[in-house]
């Protein structure tokens, strides 16, 4: 392997090297954070690691070697450890079972093998270069317009992501890439699979990319400028999301989300888009976003951690993880003449002598029965209560009851049975008050 020199390129710099030192450039905050660049040891992978040499950009190089190709899979790393080592380039190497990987998640292999490189960047919490370049952009968008991706999926990959992946070779041709490694003399391995059209991306490489250059020599760079141009139209597109939440979507100190569901009716198209991105956002199918503006009160939709319920011209979503229960702090103490029982969400004041044994708090459960205070006779489902103070399914589920060995004595948050009512007989009171809450 030939050692670069750095001098080498100085005095009429690359197509790729203006590149890579101006993409740089325009990082406001390269100084501030570490620098990685992901090696394979591709060609535009060791292009990329080059430059960023040439340029004197102090930076570690990453090697995922996901095990997958065998002998060909150990090649790579060890051109990738001598390249470092050659060049004074700290390297991290990371290997993978991926096929473990793809059968424990019923993932493709690349697929795995995609988010488990990812992810190892993630970690690392730094800006992450790789080397996709003009070509992978144009692949990516007709790849994702044959799969019927959205706005959002058109506009293709992005020069500088949020997660610190960057792409310095977004704009950089793939022949300009094989240009500057020959002026090097650099060489670099080949992957065999990249030849295999069974592979979507490959397929589209090697057999729709030549026809389409039949019809326009210059395709790739139209449709790389087509993703440009997406990605502006997704900035205008995000705003206008953002303008609808304000109107359209509210978020309460408990946790909960709700959707007025009215006002997106009313915004015809542009509400139902909102309401799409927003519940395909939050791990919903898209289906979910037509099926609830049709669907009756009551009617529930889950995904993942979160469940959606349609309650009176409102989606309401929550976490499907019940909240832990609170702890009980009771003070008894004697009813004084200007008494007033006090009743709120996290406080009640009952009858001491209508308690049999110590008050614990659980869950309302199927089959629950209780006396309302103000009902004088007989009893009530409290499910049937809840239906009528028009309390959601989600606030049903949640839903916590205050007994003793007896039965119920507090709907919490909602009235006191009959028995445990203060009335002007009671002589001693007892005050239930939630406090902190417990796992259990």
């Amino acid at each position: 392997m030939l050692m670069i020199e750095r001098a080498s390129l100085s005095i009429a710099p690359s197509p790729l090297l203006r590149a890579v030192r101006d993409f740089l450039a325009a990082r406001e905050d390269t100084a501030n954070r570490p620098l990685y660049c992901a090696l394979s040891g591709g060609a535009d992978s060791v292009a990329l690691a080059c430059a960023l040499w040439i340029l004197e950009v102090p930076f570690t190089a990453l090697h995922v070697n996901f095990g997958l190709r065998g002998a060909e899979s150990e090649r790579d790393e060890a051109f990738v450890r001598e390249f470092c080592r050659m060049h004074d380039i700290p390297l991290h190497v990371r290997r993978f079972d991926t096929r473990e990987e793809a059968a424990r998640t019923g993932e493709s292999l690349e697929m795995a093998a995609r988010r488990l490189r990812y992810a190892w960047f993630a970690e690392l919490g730094g800006a992450v270069c790789v080397a996709h370049h003009l070509e992978d952009q144009a692949e990516t968008l007709l790849l994702r317009l044959v799969r019927g991706a959205g706005l959002r999926g058109l506009a293709a990959m992005r020069a500088v992501r949020a997660d610190g992946v960057w792409r310095p070779l977004l704009q950089v041709r793939k022949a300009e890439i094989f240009a500057f490694l020959a002026e090097l003399q650099q060489p670099y391995v080949t992957d065999s699979t990249n030849a295999d059209t069974q592979f979507r991306r490959n397929f589209v490489r090697h057999r729709l990319m030549p026809r389409l250059r039949e019809m326009n020599p210059s395709v790739d760079t139209t449709l790389a400028a087509t993703a440009e141009h997406l990605q502006e139209a997704l900035s205008v597109y995000e705003v206008g999301m953002s303008l609808l939440d304000a109107e359209l979507l509210t978020e309460r100190p408990s946790g909960r989300t709700e959707i007025d569901l009215d006002a997106v009716r009313r915004r015809g198209a542009a509400g139902r888009e909102w309401l799409r991105e927003r519940l395909v956002q939050r791990g919903f199918s898209p289906e979910v976003s037509t099926a609830v503006l049709t669907a009756r009160t009551g009617a529930v939709f889950a995904a993942a951690d979160l469940c959606a319920v349609v309650h009176g011209g409102r989606l309401l979503l929550e976490t499907d993880t019940l909240p832990p229960l609170p702890v009980l702090q009771l003070r008894e103490y004697v009813r004084e003449a200007a008494f007033v029982p006090a009743r709120a969400a996290d406080c009640v004041t009952i009858d001491a002598e209508a308690v049999v044994g110590q008050p614990f708090v659980r869950r309302v459960q199927t089959g629950d029965r209780f006396a309302p205070f103000g009902m004088h006779r007989g009893t009530k489902l409290v499910s049937d209560y809840l239906t009528d103070r028009h309390r959601s399914v989600l606030e049903k589920r949640a839903a916590a009851v205050v007994c003793d060995e007896t039965g119920i004595l507090w709907l919490v948050g909602e009235t006191v049975d009959r028995r445990a009512a203060v009335t002007a007989s009671t002589q001693r009171v007892l005050e239930i008050r939630l406090l902190a809450e417990r796992t259990d």
